[in-house]
């Protein structure tokens, strides 16, 4: 028998070589074997089979090491674990790898002695495949977590939603955003505007807010800036606000809308404003729509404190582009901490969603006073005085203002004879001239009797009018000089006469 590694001839029944210890059972059992494609008679030893060319034995894979077995018969262990195989017998013919590929070798069984099996030597091909597997696994596993921690670093730590790529896009065009601060939105604002070019019109860059985007949906992140200018002269004083949206990590800023405030002084300072922290400015959801909050106070040109100024609650709706203003006008008060303050309500009506979240945000803003109850109802009563007071004062009123104020006066004259008449004046004339039926010349006074019974003066001196008699109950329906004196006036009635002394202002009988 011919030993396949060494080609040594060995005695028949031997199981090793005694020259190298190749196993030399596999010639024994392969004694007679076909080829399991054709069926063509093929050396034991052979690799490939010499008539159709497919492999019949793969070893070129490394055998792994196995546990000797132990001869039942001496019951001593070989020398070699394991009989190394025969140099393969390469054809130069070509291959047929397709073949190789889609076909393997069957196991062929080793016998080492009379009940020992060998180890089926078509497994140690497999084992090398498996192990390259695992190893792909695990590198493709290590290249997963080396490239998320890279992303955590970038990230700050932060988790963000996976990019979501637009129907036709071959990027993602949306990605999660960490929450951005007021200052931090400004910072970006601030930036974009310079980078962009949008810094020439002298408009200072004074609030942003951030919105964040929808991964889900496609929708970028905004940010919403506001930039003010104020005129030398306040004639054409303006606000801007830009509309930011992201795109991977940078921003493109664009002009949605510019407001003019024509002889007036914008300030939207935090020192000016005094907003509760956080609250002002503010992204929001009013109507189902994103909107930005902010808040300007507003003054005109030479304000002073004590003069009448204005603040101005601001609402932006992104998806509209609509700027809703809700202003508060008031006399300005100083506080104790020399902050001043607009004690006032606001101007306009506020139906609406905007205008209702607007003054339910106002109370915020503590440069607006918002007065108790208390304080109202005094505030109405002042109210109600002056206007009272107007009405009186008016000259289309003076014989209703004087029958008001003298209907005491008229008791006592004619109970006691006699009192003195509470006397207003006027600036300008309270009759028609043309509608007097008497004139009468004094030394210091013109009196009048008009054709309803009514009497009037009119001081030289002051240069004032007034009314000295009107009386609904007995009209006037003449009047000429008394005996008593140069100031007596002698009222002539239905009734009688009444003396009118124009020095005292006193009636009498």
């Amino acid at each position: 028998m011919e030993c396949p590694k060494c080609h040594k001839i060995m005695a028949d029944g031997a199981h090793f070589c005694s020259n190298c210890g190749a196993a030399l059972a596999a010639v024994e059992a392969a004694a007679g074997a076909k080829c399991r494609f054709c069926g063509a008679t093929i050396n034991p030893s052979a690799v490939f089979c010499p008539a159709c060319g497919r492999m019949v034995r793969n070893d070129f894979a490394e055998p792994e090491p196995v546990e000797p077995t132990i001869d039942s018969a001496t019951n001593v262990r070989p020398e070699s674990a394991r009989p190394e195989p025969a140099a393969p017998a390469v054809r130069r013919e070509a291959i047929d790898m397709e073949a190789v590929d889609d076909e393997r070798p069957e196991p062929v069984a080793t016998a080492v002695s009379g009940d020992a099996v060998d180890t089926e030597m078509a497994e140690e091909p497999r084992s090398n495949y498996n192990r390259n597997v695992v190893i792909g696994v695990l590198v493709a596993l290590g290249l997963i977590l080396l490239l998320t921690l890279m992303r955590d670093c970038n990230t700050g730590g932060t988790e963000t939603e996976t990019p979501v790529a637009a129907a036709g896009d071959s990027t993602a065009a949306v990605t999660a955003l960490p929450a951005v601060s007021v200052q931090e939105a400004l910072n970006i604002f601030k930036t974009e505007l310079s980078r962009h070019n949008l810094s020439g019109d002298d408009a200072l860059a004074m609030t942003a807010t951030y919105f964040p985007g929808s991964v889900a949906d496609n929708v970028p992140d905004h940010i919403v800036g506001v930039t003010l200018y104020n005129a030398p002269d306040a004639s054409r004083s303006f606000i801007k606000i830009y509309l930011l949206d992201r795109s991977g990590s940078s921003w493109t800023p664009v002009l949605k809308q510019t407001k003019y405030f024509n002889g007036r002084t914008l300030d939207m300072s935090d020192n000016a404003l005094r907003p509760e922290a956080g609250a002002i400015p503010a992204s929001a959801s009013v109507a189902g729509h994103d909107a930005m909050l902010f808040a300007m106070y507003n003054v005109p040109q030479g304000f002073a404190v004590g003069n009448t100024a204005r603040v101005t609650m601001a609402l932006y709706d992104l998806e509209s582009d609509k700027l809703h203003l809700l202003d508060y006008d008031g006399v300005t008060k100083r506080r104790d901490d020399g902050k001043v303050y607009v004690y006032g309500k606001p101007l306009q009506g506020t139906a609406g969603p905007q205008l209702s979240f607007l003054r339910d945000a106002a109370p915020k803003v503590h440069a607006i006073y918002f007065p108790t109850e208390e304080e109202l109802k005094a505030e109405q009563e002042e109210k109600e005085r002056l206007e009272e007071e107007a009405r009186k004062n008016d000259p289309d009123n003076a014989e209703q203002t004087w029958a008001e104020e003298n209907a005491e006066t008229m008791e006592q004259v004619n109970e006691q004879g006699g009192a003195k008449v509470n006397v207003k004046t006027f600036d300008k004339p309270i009759f028609n001239l043309r509608d007097n039926k008497r004139k009468l010349d004094y030394a210091t006074h013109l009196v009048f009797c008009d054709n309803e019974g009514k009497v009037y003066g009119f001081d030289k001196n002051t240069r004032k009018y007034y009314v000295i008699y009107s009386s609904a109950s007995a009209v006037a329906s003449d009047i000429v000089k008394g005996s008593r004196g140069d100031h007596d006036l002698e009222i002539i009635t239905a009734t009688g006469s009444l003396h009118y002394d124009l020095s005292t202002n006193r009636l009498s009988r």
